[in-house]
């Protein structure tokens, strides 16, 4: 059985909120132990490093508790053909995906979810008087901040 070479991670900026997709070879640690990646937005937010080229972490800043998270995987793991996801132990929800290319793109392309769906998804599809219109105003932030439009 082959091993790929290449991988596929996704994750979204806990400080920009811009979701990033980044190409993960194995080749890259070959003069190297630890490979950095940084948001568009100039902000590092992931590594990946192994001191054997057999046994990797990966860390990575979440966007939902604010901290760094770290998860071990083996090279089967991180360039097999099935995608491995790095969790937040606080929320318990996703924070970034490993894996093939074109199951990466499946996973972003169904993750596209609405405001309303991930409230409802999480339970609090009830947690405003009227939803309808809170949900509007915060799609609106989220468009801006998507667009980079939104400061402190």
């Amino acid at each position: 059985m082959a091993i790929s070479t290449f991988s596929k991670m996704v994750l979204r900026c806990p400080y920009c909120g811009e979701i990033n997709q980044y190409d993960l070879s194995i080749f890259a640690f070959s003069g190297s132990n630890v490979c950095r990646f940084t948001c568009s937005c100039g902000i590092d937010i992931a590594s990946v490093g192994s001191k054997d080229k057999k046994h990797f972490w990966v860390q990575a800043d979440c966007s939902f508790c604010e901290e760094t998270h770290y998860s071990y995987f083996n090279r089967k793991d991180l360039w097999g053909d099935e995608i491995v996801s790095l969790f937040c132990d606080e929320s318990g929800l996703d924070i970034a995906y490993i894996g093939p290319a074109d199951k990466i793109d499946e996973i972003v392309a169904s993750s596209d979810k609405s405001l309303a769906e991930m409230a409802q998804d999480l339970g609090f599809g009830d947690y405003f008087s009227n939803p309808d219109v809170m949900y509007g105003v915060l799609d609106c932030l989220y468009q801006l901040a998507e667009k980079g439009d939104l400061f402190c």
